[in-house]
């Protein structure tokens, strides 16, 4: 006899994966091929790491609905899975067959099965034959665990920055670099991991004659120096490192606010030697250099050789050094300093759970040509900022040492440390600021808990208030007021906070909404109270000399406990009607105004228009009864200007422009 078996994915830490599928199976089948099934069925969601095996079948003892959606995680949430006494579940046997479980064909219309996947503890201790503990395992963990089998440690860092070797690593998931070949974006922007790092990339963009710690006359003189030494020919190596080192050591003794420990060769680990490194209070580095005589005389990558001398020398420290403990305070921020010929590049190296390193700067050039100096202003900047970040690095380094005792471990090193800004709305109050403490990432992917692949460019974060759960985003652009403005009549989470932070990243903290995206299910109810309420909300701010700029579906969400109020987010390109423009030409279809678009000006017909198109893919087909839920979406098919000019045209709720040019854009969700 055939099953048809309905069943929920949850995670391990009893959170839903989408919604419920089914699995047909044979009654006489073992649970171990139901769940080889369950398996295939659900590879967008299951990691190629968990095996079959190590997936967990419960059967609730009394089973219920799978409908509505929104009430399923609560009755998981009754089973108690987490709970040895009162687990209101069995967990299978999978060596039994279904039918010990299942006598009789099972029941349509409920929740037969919960799959929940593993943690990343239980996978650990089973493939190492260890017994099961309760303490996860954190990310430095993990990164001790990375370290102690990777190349870059166990290898000669002249071997393993051959292209030929680092390129097969850059396509697994040991890669040094963050954007080669692809983006890895579960990587946080650099100067959310160490402030210091955003800091270096502000001095870089500004272009201010205050050297603030540095005799100007002075520090430009040993940066000419410097570049003069750089355009010289050397035969070696060895030849441009001793010549380099001494002129680039008298840059840094330019900065008075702070005697910055000489960079020299030296030993890194065993007999291995840098080109040049300074180490910091915790005897590890805190910058390295890696120099190469012209560009094509190496087989090497600068990048990648650096990588493994930071990686192998702070592997021996944290695995004997006196200050082990405190490498789990912080995630070792360094400077690397990359010399081909006659140009030099900054790059920032930092500890996750495992090394990466990514540039601060382009390579910068040293030369001169006769009557053009244009770039020797990039270069003063470049190395006034590097004075700064080495003696941030180095104080940094300090405050841990001294207060390891007392200081938290960084239990997700990929999270970013930024902990306050300011509170919203502003005052003049000095004291008013909003703290938060980020716990988790919102809205991506996870390798174990959710998908397997993440958006770039979205960041993103759960975080707690002293008072409340928030969402914290970080974001190039934002228009606070236009939220603000949303929010004050409650069509937006509510702005708690809005700040800058190095690097030029806007933080902005809202409250957390618990809502769905599945609006279709709510459609045939509320589609007419929406459609009302944000075609007069996109008035009203319209009227303020506001616009949105992506008023598309996508970023419209709906309150779980209020589905008749629809609520707008995403202000990253709202601004000043007339003024703001979108940051780039490659737009998403359904942003775009024709095949072409003439402006990136982002306009009020832009946002009615875009408006219009969503609300009318949301809209139920007409006599589509309210129970009969998710309704079909009506999709309103492109349509072509019967004439040359241009007549109005009436769109959502009163909101008039000139069309039908602004006509015909059908939403793709």
């Amino acid at each position: 006899m055939m099953y048809t078996i309905f069943c929920l994915l949850i995670t391990h830490t009893y959170e839903l994966i989408e919604g419920i599928f089914f699995i047909k199976i044979c009654a006489d089948e073992p649970v171990a091929i139901f769940l080889d099934k369950v398996k295939e069925a659900n590879r967008p969601f299951i990691p190629d790491d968990i095996l079959p095996r190590f997936l967990i079948a419960w059967k609730p003892k009394s089973f219920f609905p799978g409908h509505p959606p929104r009430d399923v995680a609560e009755h998981v949430g009754k089973l108690n899975l987490n709970s040895e006494d009162n687990c209101a579940a069995t967990q299978l046997n999978p060596t039994l067959n279904l039918r010990a479980y299942f006598p009789n064909s099972p029941p349509l219309g409920v929740v037969h099965i919960i799959v929940q996947l593993p943690s990343q503890l239980y996978l650990i201790s089973t493939r190492l034959g260890l017994p099961r503990v309760e303490v996860e395992p954190d990310s430095f963990d993990r990164l001790v665990e990375n370290l102690a089998a990777s190349s870059f440690v166990l290898g000669a860092p002249s071997t393993v920055s051959k292209p030929s070797e680092f390129q097969t690593y850059q396509s697994t998931s040991n890669r040094i670099l963050n954007d080669r070949p692809s983006k890895d974006a579960k990587v946080p922007p650099i100067a959310l991991l160490y402030p210091p790092f955003g800091d270096f990339i502000d001095h870089i963009r500004e272009r201010t004659e205050k050297e603030l710690g540095v005799d100007l006359r002075k520090f430009q003189f040993a940066v000419d120096e410097f570049a003069s030494v750089m355009c010289n020919h050397f035969e070696n190596e060895p030849e441009r490192r001793d010549a380099v080192l001494p002129v680039l050591n008298d840059i840094f003794e330019c900065y008075e606010p702070f005697s910055l420990p000489l960079i020299t060769p030296s030993k890194i680990a065993g007999e291995r030697m840098s080109d040049g490194h300074a180490n910091g209070p915790a005897e590890v580095m805190e910058t390295v250099v890696e120099i190469k005589s012209e560009f094509g005389s190496g087989q090497t990558d600068p990048e990648i050789q650096s990588t493994s001398y930071f990686l192998q020398m702070y592997y021996a420290h944290i695995r004997d050094g006196p200050y082990k403990e405190s490498f789990q305070k912080y995630l070792c921020p360094t400077l690397a300093v990359t010399i081909i010929g006659s140009y030099v590049g900054f790059g920032a190296f930092v500890l996750l759970e495992k090394a990466r390193y990514v540039p601060l700067t382009p390579l910068l050039s040293a030369r001169s040509p006769s009557g053009d100096d244009t770039d020797r202003p990039a270069l003063f900047r470049a190395f006034r900022a590097a004075c700064i970040l080495r003696t941030r690095i180095h104080d940094d380094t300090q405050h841990v040492i001294n207060n390891t005792p007392t200081l938290p471990r960084i239990r997700d090193r990929y999270l970013p440390c930024v902990q306050k800004t300011e509170a919203w709305p502003p005052t003049d109050d000095s004291e008013g600021q909003l703290e938060f403490r980020i716990h988790g990432v919102a809205y991506q992917g996870d390798d174990l808990t959710h998908l397997r692949f993440w958006y770039e460019n979205r960041f993103i974060y759960h975080a707690r208030t002293e008072h409340e759960e928030v969402l914290v985003k970080f974001t190039r652009r934002y228009c606070p007021e236009l939220h603000h403005f949303c929010a004050q009549r409650g069509h937006a989470p509510k702005l708690l906070g809005y700040g800058t932070v190095p690097g030029g990243w806007k933080v902005v903290v809202m409250e957390a909404i618990k809502h769905n995206h599945i609006r279709a299910l709510h459609a045939p109810t509320y589609w007419a109270t929406w459609e009302q309420d944000l075609t007069g909300l996109v008035q009203d701010f319209h009227a303020r000399g506001l616009v949105h700029g992506d008023l598309r579906d996508d970023n419209f969400i709906v309150p779980s406990d209020g589905p008749e109020i629809i609520m707008l987010i995403d202000f990253d390109w709202g601004g000043e009607a007339g003024k703001v423009r979108f940051p780039t030409w490659l737009l998403n279809e359904e942003l775009m105004d024709g095949k072409r678009m003439e402006s990136l000006e982002i306009t009020r017909e832009h946002d009615i228009r875009v408006l219009t198109a969503a609300l009318e893919g949301l809209r139920p087909v007409e006599n589509d009864p309210p129970s009969k839920a998710p309704s079909k979406l009506k999709r309103k098919a492109p349509t072509s200007p019967p004439s040359s000019q241009p007549t109005p045209c009436k769109v959502a709720h009163g909101l008039t422009v000139a069309g039908p040019s602004y006509m015909g854009s059908s939403s793709s969700g």
